[in-house]
């Protein structure tokens, strides 16, 4: 009896196998037949669009889908005038219009890769179906259709994305700063403004200072200096204060660098010194000089660097303080001196 139900288990089994093995014979059977047919449609198209030809083709086309694909990567190889004439010639195909399908109704990867394709499309209606896409379920989603949206110049005021975002109450600074960055290409006013405002969350301002430090927005410079000088030694955004005033790497800042150079906070200590290093404040020296000594290794080691930003005085300087019976300074200058040498 047992011998006769290993045998039925068995053959089952075997028969189970057969039957998925088969299965995905088919399958890639289907799916090869299928990748191929995409070849040849996309080939077709290529060879159509070399011609500088026509095709329209309706959402429900297979080979919308294809000529959608392929659109989109062609215009994320070209540039200039070039890529807006292309792009108005795919969107007569009906590209545009499939993005806005699959940003509409596409799972969230589907909608995260169309929102980023329509940054290639400037109609007026990609941008409100961008603007629609700020209220998506998904904060993938909507960033991404931010991001496309100032990526042309098209975003709402800041202040407006942020909220939909809820960037005022997520800390995603990289993020933060690339948007930011992307409308202040268009409108630095707006981007300025949310230094301005008191109600404006603090990681939020401190994300409108490093993108208006790639900006080279001069203007803004005293606004920044103003908030690092009052702002809680403890707080977060203090030290990107600082590395927004080394980005800018002017004199105007100088004051509320020196003035950081004495928190009682390490990783305000360590920003000070690196933007007085890029500043280049003459007057900072002897502070760099008593931090080579910190008892934090990443203030030294920012403020060794920042000596080497003063040429032969600061290296001057560096080779004194090696000389001298004083540690963690002396191993500090002279280690910083050696990785020059070896450097140079």
């Amino acid at each position: 009896m047992l011998l006769h139900l290993f045998w039925i288990v068995t053959w089952s089994a075997c028969g189970l196998a057969l039957v998925i093995l088969l299965g995905l014979v088919i399958h890639r059977i289907y799916a090869n037949r299928r990748a191929d047919a995409r070849r040849l449609e996309r080939a077709h198209y290529i060879e159509l669009l070399k011609a500088r030809a026509e095709e329209s083709a309706g959402a429900a086309d297979p080979a919308g889908d294809v000529l959608t694909d392929l659109s989109v990567e062609i215009l994320e190889l070209v540039r200039g005038d070039e890529k807006h004439r292309f792009a108005e010639r795919v969107t007569k195909t009906g590209a545009a219009e499939r993005l806005h399908e699959r940003l509409r109704h596409g799972d969230v990867r589907t909608r995260i890769l169309a929102a980023a394709a329509l940054a290639n499309f400037v109609d007026d209606k990609t941008r409100m179906a961008l603007i629609v896409a700020l209220d998506d379920p998904n904060r993938h989603v909507r960033l991404t259709a931010a991001l496309s949206l100032a990526d042309g110049g098209r975003a709402p005021p800041s202040e407006d994305v942020i909220l939909k975002l809820g960037l005022d109450k997520l800390e995603t600074s990289l993020l933060t700063v690339m948007l930011l960055f992307e409308i202040a290409q268009a409108d630095i006013e707006d981007v300025r403004s949310l230094l301005l405002n008191a109600s404006t969350a603090p990681a939020i301002r401190a994300a409108a200072a490093e993108a208006l430090a790639k900006c080279d927005d001069f203007a803004s410079i005293p606004v920044i200096a103003t908030l690092a000088t009052n702002a809680d030694p403890w707080a977060s955004e203090l030290p990107r204060y600082l590395g927004a005033l080394a980005e800018f790497e002017h004199p105007a800042g100088s004051a509320a660098v020196i003035h950081c150079l004495d928190s009682p906070v390490a990783e305000v200590r360590a920003a000070a010194a690196r933007a007085a290093g890029r500043i280049g404040i003459d007057s900072a020296l002897d502070r760099l000089e008593r931090l080579l000594g910190d008892p934090d290794w990443w203030v030294r080691f920012h403020a060794a660097n920042a000596f080497l930003r003063f040429g032969d005085e600061g290296q001057l300087r560096l080779r004194l303080v090696a000389r001298r019976n004083e540690e963690p300074a002396r191993e500090t200058a002279a280690l910083t001196l050696a990785e020059h040498a070896d450097a140079a």
